[in-house]
């Protein structure tokens, strides 16, 4: 099978592109986007190029945008040209050359499919560039996602964080670099080289001139073998998502305390692969493999109470569960001066009114909200953090009680414990551990004549 059958059945297999679609090609001149370009027109493809010029090789990057506009003229092909200033985007959101690139070609890529109404943007990725990508995530450290390497096509969205249709499509992932170039030489078309890819300062550039090379001399179908097993890899990965979603649905359990989520070690160490589901729970949570493995011993060992972090969630081992919590900015104390509604977070108010006893219906249907005789209140109140040596007389008692033994015997988590909040008044009492008990001395009776109702509601700025 040829160059263009071979491209057209796979273009078919994985229903990259559409015939009567427009499509854009993002073309720097080089040999794999020139062969991709050519390509799609002699297949028939309604194609347009986009050209990114980076200033990032002086006259290089002039001599690639001049090619890649003649290539364009000649073939008819509309043609596309953005320049982006790379060093002082890099230099602004502070993060490194390739990835200053990588975000403004995509960004511009979503920006130009939008305008031009078209249905995907083709990159021109091939086998050699995959096995490189596998090999890569190898040396990271990677679990089944990073084997399955680059996709033949997903939403662009997925890059830039933006809501849209257009698609990312690679249809030259069953091609090697030999093949486009030898396919270039039957066509009598010139490209341009960019001078970086020959130089191995960085790691992709050592394994394609170094190390993939060297595993060629072990065994000549290296590449095609890695490619392959990347293929069946991502063929895999829906069954076994399946299968640990089903797991993971049934492991969840509920158990409040403002936790984002909660799993049930039994049931997580009882499925066939209960590392896989651990793996599954921290990597989406931004945890590192270090983690993961240090997590799995814990559940195992049956070891409780440590804290683990990532950038974006805390979680703890406790009592049986795997409990997540989302990092946010912790709640900061508050003095409340006088009944009103006061917001404490993002995400929480707290209102304390005046009611009649006549409204009041006992027992309340809520833990977040409580009952308090006013004439007992000494104004102001502060909701605050609970702390080291905080004591309060919970309700139906007499005697005091440290509050860190109350929230011990309610099986509170050491998280929970460090988030949980309290109200006192101006004397220090605390008159509410929120959420949990009200405080004995400041409860409603008979002879009790002005009451305030304090709630803890959710309200999301």
């Amino acid at each position: 099978m040829d160059f263009l059958s071979r491209l057209q059945h796979y273009i078919d297999r994985h229903s990259l592109l559409k015939k009567d679609g427009k499509h854009i090609v993002a073309l720097s001149g080089g040999a794999d986007s020139t062969a991709l370009l050519l390509s799609l027109c002699q297949l028939g493809y309604d194609v347009e190029a986009a050209h990114c010029n980076f200033h990032l090789r002086g006259e290089e990057s002039n001599r690639d945008e001049e090619f890649s506009k003649e290539l364009c003229d000649k073939l008819g092909v509309p043609f596309h040209i953005i320049h982006f200033d790379t060093m002082s985007y890099a230099d602004l959101h502070q993060v490194s050359i390739e990835m200053a690139a990588r975000q403004l070609r995509y960004s511009y890529f979503a920006q130009l499919s939008r305008d031009i109404g078209a249905d995907a943007v083709c990159v021109a990725h091939h086998l050699d560039d995959q096995v490189e990508t596998v090999l890569l995530n190898l040396l990271r450290g990677t679990g089944l996602q990073g084997m399955k390497g680059m996709v033949p096509s997903r939403a662009l969205s997925d890059e830039m964080g933006k809501n849209g249709a257009v698609r990312l499509v690679r249809p030259l992932l069953c091609m090697s670099r030999k093949e486009i170039e030898d396919y270039l030489s039957d066509e009598n078309q010139p490209f341009v080289t960019d001078s970086t890819n020959l130089i191995n300062d960085v790691k992709r550039n050592k394994l394609r001139l170094d190390v993939v090379p060297l595993l060629k001399q072990v065994n000549a179908s290296a590449t095609e073998h890695i490619a392959q097993l990347a293929d069946y890899v991502a063929g895999l990965l829906p069954l076994i998502d399946e299968a640990t979603e089903r797991w993971l649905k049934q492991a969840r359990v509920n158990v409040g305390e403002g936790s984002e989520a909660a799993y049930d070690i039994k049931t997580i160490l009882s499925s066939p692969s209960p590392e896989h589901l651990v793996h599954s729970l921290l990597s989406c949570r931004g945890f590192s493999a270090k983690q993961t493995a240090d997590v799995y011993d814990a559940i195992r060992e049956n070891v409780t109470g440590k804290v683990f972090y990532s950038d974006t969630h805390e979680m703890t081992v406790d009592r049986g569960m795997i409990v997540f919590y989302n990092r946010e900015v912790p709640i900061r104390q508050m003095r409340m001066p006088e009944l009103g509604r006061y917001r404490i977070s993002d995400s929480m108010v707290v209102s304390m009114k005046q009611a009649s006893k006549d409204e009041i219906s006992f027992p309340l249907k809520s833990k977040n909200e409580i009952m308090v005789d006013m004439n007992r209140l000494r104004f102001p109140l502060t909701i605050r953090p609970t702390s080291e040596g905080d004591r309060f007389v919970p309700f139906g008692m007499n005697g005091h009680r440290l509050v860190s033994d109350f929230l011990t015997d309610q099986k509170v988590n050491v998280i929970a414990k460090r988030r949980q909040l309290v109200v006192e008044d101006a004397d220090g009492n605390i008159v509410w551990i929120v959420g949990r008990r009200a405080d004995n001395r400041y409860r409603v009776t008979d002879e009790s004549r002005d009451i305030v109702e304090l709630k803890m509601l959710e309200e999301r700025l």
